[in-house]
């Protein structure tokens, strides 16, 4: 997956927050790059989680951002056969070792052994704990895990770096201002560093004007907008234009 994200044209995505199998086949249809499923703050759970990645197994590649950092989140989610987790809010060097020593087997960490999808159900165990077959993705959204960037990108077990510009924004003092300059250019040097440590760098665009801006600074992943919005503003503009 790092290798992927790194190579060739930046690849898009979309954030999916609703647990339905016609938005799991949609976004398939769609052919997006890799899918962005919402555990966090969309509707999914581990179970409803998994069937958007059996139904988009051929297609895009699945990103289940979890709904915390604690060892049986990470667990569940890991079992579910994504191609990669994404670990929201996380601050430091610290928790990123948390993170590590739930998420990989023995002997890098605890992850305890279990028998699911990502395991092939039996079929494929022995390859799998052997070798890491899914990415670790960190998000970085917070002042905090903003100033700690360049230690964190000294792990060279993390597989990329997602960047939540709205929490960002918050935390920097300017909530829901993206577009202020301190944002923007907390943005621009998290780019700059991943760059630096040849770590894939992704962010969130709110819609196609900002991921093309995006696009051009260079991130390697970009997810733009988010299913049950980009649903709303199509119906809205069906209402408009049959109406004037």
């Amino acid at each position: 997956m790092k290798n992927w994200l790194l190579a060739g044209k930046p690849k898009l995505g979309v954030v999916a927050t609703i647990p339905q199998l016609a938005i799991a086949e949609l976004i398939k249809s769609a052919g997006f790059d890799w899918v962005w499923i919402d555990a966090e703050h969309g509707g999914f759970n581990e179970i409803s989680a998994a069937t958007f990645c059996a139904i988009n197994q051929s297609g895009p590649k699945t990103l289940v951002r979890i709904p915390d950092k604690t060892g049986t989140t990470l667990k569940r989610y890991l079992d579910i056969g994504a191609d990669g987790i994404i670990i929201p809010q996380v601050n430091n060097i610290d928790e990123i070792n948390e993170i590590m020593h739930w998420s990989l087997y023995p002997p890098a960490g605890e992850r305890s052994v279990g028998i699911a999808r990502a395991q092939g159900y039996g079929a494929t165990l022995s390859s799998y704990i052997t070798q890491r077959q899914y990415a670790i993705i960190i998000q970085i959204e917070t002042k905090a895990g903003f100033h700690n960037l360049n230690e964190i990108l000294r792990d060279d077990r993390i597989d990329g770096i997602l960047v939540g510009p709205y929490d960002l924004s918050g935390s920097l003092g300017v909530m829901g201002q993206v577009s202020s300059p301190i944002v923007q250019d907390a943005i621009k040097e998290i780019l700059s560093s991943c760059k630096q440590a040849s770590i894939p760098c992704g962010i969130f665009a709110g819609n196609i004007d900002v991921a093309n801006t995006y696009r051009d600074l260079g991130f390697d992943f970009i997810a733009i907008g988010v299913d049950a919005s980009l649903l709303l503003e199509s119906f809205k503009n069906i209402i408009k234009t049959t109406t004037e």
